[in-house]
C-alpha cells in the first residue's frame, strides 16, 4: 500500500513537472524581476516549480523600471515602497506610499499608480472607469506632493487594451493639477514564449523595446507639459 502511494506521489510530482514546464522561462523571470525588486518573501522561490507572486506589484516594478530605463537622466523614479513614504497627518500618522513619483531638479512632476485593472479611462462614475477609492487616493496624492504650488500629473497606467489615449482632464477645485489613465497594452505580447513564436523571439523582443520606448516618450510628453507651467 504504501509502496502504491509512493509511485503514485512519484509520477503525479512527474507530471507535474511536465505541466509546468512551459511555463519555466515564465517563471524564472519573474523570480529575477522578484528578486530584483525585492518584492515578495524569498520562501517563496525554494520550490522551482511553484511560488507565489503578487501581479499587480510585478506591474509596478515593471513601469518603474522602463521608465527609469527609458527616460533622461535628469529625471528621478522613485519608488515611496522602496525609499519611504511621506506621513499624511501630524504626529506620524498615515503614512502614504505612491507605487512611483518622477522628479526632476527635486520637485516632484508626476505620481504614477500601476493599476493591473481594465481601466480606460476615469469615467464619469466608477462603472465607466477608475474605481472611486483608487480615484480618492490619486487624489490625497495630488493635494499632498502639490503643497508647494505646483502643478502634479497623475496617471493611472494600466497593461489592458483599448484604453484611453484621451488627454489628462484638469481638477476642478485646483486647476494645476491634472488626472487620467495612460495604457500600455502588454496583452499582444501574450504568446511570445509560445512554441510556435520561438523562431521570431528576437523580432518579438525588439517590438516589446520599442513599445517600451513609445509609452515612456508619452509619460515624458506629459511631464514636459507640466514643466511648462511651473512658476
Amino acid at each position: 500500500m504504501g509502496t502504491k502511494r509512493g509511485q503514485r506521489g512519484h509520477s503525479t510530482s512527474r507530471r507535474i513537472g511536465e505541466l509546468s514546464r512551459p511555463y519555466q522561462q515564465l517563471m524564472e523571470t519573474s523570480k529575477a524581476i522578484i528578486r530584483r525588486f525585492g518584492a515578495g518573501s524569498s520562501e517563496n522561490l525554494r520550490d522551482a516549480n511553484s511560488f507565489f507572486i503578487d501581479i499587480a506589484e510585478i506591474w509596478e516594478n515593471y513601469i518603474q523600471a522602463i521608465l527609469t530605463k527609458y527616460l533622461p537622466s535628469d529625471y528621478r523614479v522613485v519608488s515611496p515602497n522602496e525609499s519611504g513614504g511621506e506621513w499624511l497627518i501630524a504626529n506620524r500618522k498615515r503614512e502614504i506610499r505612491p507605487d512611483i513619483l518622477i522628479k526632476k531638479a527635486n520637485r516632484v512632476l508626476a505620481i504614477l499608480d500601476g493599476k493591473y485593472k481594465a481601466l480606460r479611462q476615469i469615467g464619469q462614475c466608477a462603472r465607466e472607469g477608475v474605481s472611486r477609492e483608487d480615484l480618492y487616493q490619486m487624489t490625497t496624492y495630488l493635494y499632498h506632493y502639490g503643497k508647494t504650488a505646483a502643478p502634479l500629473l497623475g496617471l493611472f497606467v494600466s497593461p489592458f487594451p483599448n484604453a484611453s489615449d484621451q488627454r489628462p482632464d484638469f481638477m476642478t477645485a485646483d486647476p494645476r493639477h491634472r488626472i487620467g489613465v495612460l495604457g500600455f497594452d502588454i496583452s499582444q505580447w501574450d504568446h511570445a514564449n509560445d512554441q510556435r513564436a520561438r523562431n521570431t523571439r528576437a523580432s518579438i523582443i525588439g517590438d516589446i523595446h520599442e513599445k517600451e520606448k513609445q509609452f515612456v516618450k508619452k509619460v515624458q510628453q506629459y511631464l514636459e507639459e507640466v514643466q511648462a507651467h511651473l512658476s
